[in-house]
C-alpha cells in the first residue's frame, strides 16, 4: 500500500485545472462593465433642466387658505382699531384665524399698516394719470372694512361668511387631511359670523 498515496498524488496532478478565467480577469471584466454600466448616466446633454414640476395641488389649496385667513387677520386689525370697545369679542376670533394660519402649515405674516386695509377716514386724492397707462391701470382693492366703525360687525360677519364658502368649496378638492383642516376653518367662520351679529 505503499503506492497508494503517490497514485491519489499523482491523480491531483494529472486533472486538468478548472476551466475559466483567472482571477485577474475576473476582475478586469468586472471594472470594464461597470464603466459600460456608468456610461448611459453620462449623456453629455448640456441642456439645461427643464421646468420644475407644478406643486401638489393640496400647497397650492393651503397656501390660497392661508392667503384668506390673512386678509381675515388684516380686517381684524383694523376692526380693532375702529372698534376699541369689542376689543374682547374681536381679539378672541383674531386668536382663531391665526390658529387657521398655523393648521394650514403656513407662517403668520406680522400686521403692517397699509391703506389698503379700508377706506381712510380722509381720503387723499392721487394724481391722476394721463396717457394709455391710465387705461389699463387696474383699480386699487377694494377696502376690507367700511370707515363707519358701527357698519364694522356686519362687514366682519359678511368675510367671514365669504370666506367659509370658500374654504368649504377648496374642501370638495383637497386631500384628507387638508380638508379636515379646511372644514374645521369653514365651520369656525361660519360661526364668527353669527357672533358678530
Amino acid at each position: 500500500m505503499v503506492g497508494s498515496g503517490a497514485v491519489h498524488q499523482a491523480a491531483q496532478q494529472t486533472q486538468p485545472a478548472a476551466p475559466g478565467p483567472s482571477r485577474r480577469a475576473v476582475l478586469l471584466s468586472g471594472a470594464a462593465a461597470g464603466g459600460v454600466l456608468l456610461l448611459p448616466a453620462c449623456t453629455g446633454d448640456d441642456e439645461p433642466p427643464g421646468p420644475p414640476p407644478p406643486p401638489h395641488p393640496d400647497i397650492v389649496l393651503a397656501d390660497e387658505a392661508a392667503a384668506r385667513e390673512r386678509r381675515l387677520l388684516e380686517a381684524y386689525d383694523l376692526a380693532l382699531q375702529r372698534r376699541p370697545d369689542l376689543a374682547p369679542l374681536l381679539g378672541a376670533l383674531r386668536a382663531e384665524h391665526a390658529d387657521h394660519v398655523a393648521a394650514l402649515g403656513v407662517p403668520e405674516v406680522e400686521p403692517t399698516p397699509s391703506a389698503s386695509l379700508g377706506s381712510p377716514a380722509t381720503p387723499q386724492a392721487a394724481p391722476a394719470e394721463t396717457g394709455p397707462a391710465a387705461a389699463t391701470a387696474s383699480p386699487a382693492p377694494p377696502p376690507l372694512l367700511p370707515a363707519d366703525p358701527a357698519a364694522v360687525p356686519a362687514a366682519l360677519a359678511d368675510l367671514e361668511r365669504r370666506t367659509a364658502a370658500v374654504h368649504s368649496d377648496a374642501v370638495l378638492r383637497a386631500g384628507r387631511g387638508l380638508a379636515v383642516v379646511l372644514a374645521s376653518a369653514a365651520a369656525s367662520e361660519s360661526s364668527h359670523a353669527v357672533a358678530l351679529l
